[in-house]
């Protein structure tokens, strides 16, 4: 770790070394004191390494209070009866038997807890099996995507394809048991936190409505605990434009993309620049065939893209050879 941790600190006083020296000192001289102290660099900090000081000291941080944040978390969870505590042997359900779902299943589960997995869909994987899109591939790489319980291996693409992460999620959950704990065809319709006066009464202290796809009516699932991992991109957001009303043309949300041939020989204009809109602009001018006639990007604030590659194919997830990095930089 610490080789890795210095790894990153040299790679991150070359961006400071080659990029501009007008750095906004005043706001970096405190995080590049602390790595300055932390990895026992020379002081003062040459001008050309503050930013990658600082930039190693705001990661160092965060890292820090991320831990800091889980042990006391894991404390709490250790001390059953305290307040705050979860103790074991609880009534859990997990909604949701996407990513976050099986890997918290996993983890409750050898916790001694009693997991029930709520899956509205038929099959695991949440978004990434049921609103994904042809040729979709994780902006993430494999390092910071796989669980810590199941790495992937050498051979995996440094971005996964999403079928590849769809199989990687299939081999996590036979792994460990999962598939067994997961309802699916059950949706959540409401979730009710019983009174105090009732939790002392003995009953549970949630109550859910559960709609399962079999049953002719909704039946009432009661837990000590509710873990929502029903994900972020589940429900589309729309933003109201005006006149948009009277456009003659067709008028899609980025969750109603699937195929690159519903671009062919439109005129397009992509609203935004998130990581689908990117992707939509780029299959759109891709040439297999299916190419759009025209293609503009609209952004309203600017954005900050960073590549998985260097122009000459080098990926930017594993180490670079230094003359390479500044032939990409133009500077070699």
């Amino acid at each position: 770790v610490s080789v890795q941790i210095l790894k990153g600190a040299a790679a991150l006083c070359l961006l400071g070394a080659v990029a501009s020296a007008a750095w906004p000192h005043a706001a970096v001289a405190g995080a590049a004191a602390q790595s300055r102290a932390a990895f026992l660099l020379p002081a003062p900090l040459p001008d050309r390494y503050q930013l990658g000081a600082a930039l190693l000291a705001a990661l160092a941080l965060g890292a820090h209070r991320r831990s800091a944040s889980l042990r006391r978390l894991a404390a709490s969870s250790a001390r059953s009866g305290a307040p705050g505590g979860f103790g074991s042997g609880r009534r859990v359900v997990v909604i949701g038997a996407g990513p976050s779902g099986l890997v918290a299943a996993k983890y409750l589960q050898e916790a001694g807890h009693s997991v029930r997995v709520l899956e509205a869909e038929r099959d695991i994987g949440g978004t990434f099996r049921y609103r994904s899109y042809d040729h979709g591939v994780q902006v993430s790489s494999k390092y910071l995507t796989s669980f810590t319980d199941l790495r992937l291996g050498a051979a995996a693409a440094d971005h996964l394809p999403i079928p590849h992460y769809l199989e990687y999620l299939d081999e996590y959950s036979e792994k460990f048991g999962l598939r067994r704990l997961v309802e699916f065809g059950s949706r959540v319709l409401r979730i009710e936190r019983r009174s105090a006066a009732q939790r002392a009464a003995g009953q549970a202290e949630y109550a859910l409505d559960v709609e399962v796809r079999s049953a002719a009516a909704a039946s009432v699932l009661e837990a000590d605990a509710v873990i929502v991992c029903s994900g972020l991109h589940l429900s589309p957001l729309r933003h109201p434009i005006a006149g948009l009303e009277s456009f003659k043309g067709d008028v899609l949300h980025s969750v109603d993309y699937k195929h690159r041939r519903q671009l062919r020989e439109r005129r397009l204009l992509i609203s935004g620049s998130g990581e689908t809109a990117l992707d939509i602009a780029y299959h759109s001018i891709c040439p297999t065939g299916d190419e759009a006639a025209a293609v503009t990007l609209s952004t309203k604030s600017g954005f900050l893209s960073v590549p998985s590659c260097l122009p000459d194919g080098l990926p930017l997830v594993r180490p670079i050879p230094l003359r390479a990095l500044l032939r990409a930089l133009g500077l070699a």
